[in-house]
C-alpha cells in the first residue's frame, strides 16, 4: 500500500490531469441539460438519500471503532470520520485521514498508533469492498443469468478466502516462513521486503483474528456500503435516472469513488462521470448526480465535523498541531 500523502510534484500532476479530464467532460456534456436536471431534482428523494448517508457513516464508524477494540465512544468516532470526509473534499492531499486520527487521539484514550493501525486495516478492507462492488456492478449491468452452481461456487470461494486469511493471521510464523520465499520467485520482488510487509499486515489484522470479530467487521462493512449505495440510488431516483440502469450506475459509482473515500470537487466528477460515460451511461444525468452527491456530502459532513469539534471541545489549532506527527506515522505504516 502506498502513502496517502502526496509530494508537490504529484499534486501538480494531479491538478493538471483533473483539469484536462474536466475539460473533456465539459466538452462532452450538454450543460443546459445538466442545469435543467438539477432544477427538477426531487427533494424528497434527496432527503431520503441524506438519511442513508448518515446511516452509512454510522456503520463505517462502528467498523473503525471495532478495529480499535471498541475503546473510543461511538459519537467521537462518528464525528472524527465526518471530519476526515469533509477535509478530504477540500484538500487534494487527503489531509482528513491524519486529522481524524488526531481528533480521536486527543478526545479519547486511544493512542495515535492504535488508531493508525486500525486505519491501515480499514483501508485494506475498503479495497476489498471496491472490488466486490465492481463485480456486482458488472453482474447487474450485463444482467447475467447466474445458475445456482455459479452462485454457490462464488460463495464457497469467498468462504475459503476468508478461512485462508484467518489461518494466516493465527499462524503468523508459518505464513512468514512459507509464503515470502515462494512470492520472491516472481520478477522484481524481494524476499526481505515481502516478509517485512506481510508481517506488518498480519500484525495489523490481529484486531480481527477471531471469527466473531471477523463476522462483525464484515457485517459493518457490508451495511456501510449498502447504505451508501442506497444513498447513491436515492440521488439517481431524484434526478429521474432510468430504472433499468439505476442500480448498476450506483454500484459502479461506489466502486469508483465511494463516500468512504471522498475527493475534491472536480476530481470526483472526473473519476466517476467519464469512466461510466464510456460504458454507455447517460453523461448529463451522471454529471447532475455527481454534483448533488458532493453537495450533500459537503453540507452534512461539514456540519457534522463542526458539531464534533464543538462536542469534543477541540480546536483546529490543537488538531493541526499534531497532524505532521500522525501523517509521518501513517506514511511509515503504509510503507511497511
Amino acid at each position: 500500500m502506498k502513502s496517502i500523502n502526496l509530494s508537490k510534484r504529484s499534486l501538480i500532476i494531479l491538478t493538471l490531469v483533473t483539469a484536462v479530464l474536466l475539460a473533456v467532460m465539459l466538452w462532452l456534456i450538454d450543460i443546459e441539460a445538466v442545469i435543467q436536471t438539477l432544477q427538477t431534482a426531487d427533494f424528497r428523494w434527496l432527503a431520503a438519500g441524506t438519511l442513508f448517508l448518515f446511516l452509512g457513516l454510522a456503520f463505517f464508524a462502528l467498523r473503525w471503532r471495532l478495529l480499535m477494540d471498541n475503546k473510543p465512544p461511538f459519537s467521537t468516532t462518528y464525528f472524527a470520520s465526518s471530519l476526515a470526509n469533509a477535509v478530504n473534499m477540500l484538500t487534494p492531499s487527503r489531509l482528513g485521514e491524519p486529522l481524524r486520527i488526531v481528533m480521536l487521539g486527543q478526545a479519547t484514550e486511544v493512542t495515535y498508533t492504535e488508531a493508525t493501525t486500525a486505519f491501515a486495516v480499514e483501508r485494506l478492507m475498503e479495497q476489498i469492498m471496491r472490488v466486490l462492488w465492481f463485480g456486482l456492478a458488472i453482474l447487474v449491468g450485463v444482467r447475467l443469468d447466474l445458475s445456482p452452481v455459479m452462485v454457490g461456487t462464488a460463495v464457497i470461494g469467498l468462504i475459503l478466502a476468508f478461512a485462508i486469511g484467518g489461518w494466516a493471521i493465527n499462524h503468523r510464523a508459518a505464513t512468514l516462513r512459507v509464503l515470502p520465499p515462494k512470492l520472491a520467485r516472481l520478477p522484481r520482488l524481494d524476499e526481505t521486503q515481502i516478509r517485512h510487509s506481510l508481517g506488518r499486515t498480519l500484525d495489523n489484522l490481529q484486531a480481527v483474528a477471531r471469527p466473531k470479530q471477523q463476522i462483525l467487521v464484515w457485517t459493518w462493512s457490508l451495511l456501510a456500503w449498502g447504505m451508501y449505495t442506497l444513498f447513491y440510488v436515492a440521488v439517481l431516483i431524484a434526478i429521474g435516472y432510468p430504472a433499468p440502469d439505476r442500480l448498476a450506475a450506483a454500484l459502479a459509482a461506489m466502486a469508483l469513488s465511494p463516500p468512504t473515500a471522498t475527493t475534491m470537487p472536480g476530481l470526483y466528477q472526473a473519476s466517476v462521470v467519464l469512466p461510466l460515460s464510456l460504458l454507455g451511461f447517460n453523461v448529463e444525468l451522471l454529471t447532475a448526480f455527481s454534483i448533488l452527491v458532493q453537495l450533500l456530502e459537503i453540507v452534512w459532513f461539514g456540519l457534522l465535523a463542526v458539531l464534533g469539534l464543538l462536542r469534543t471541545g477541540l480546536s483546529w489549532r490543537t488538531i493541526l498541531a499534531d497532524e505532521p506527527e500522525v501523517a509521518a506515522e501513517i506514511d511509515e505504516e503504509f510503507r511497511g
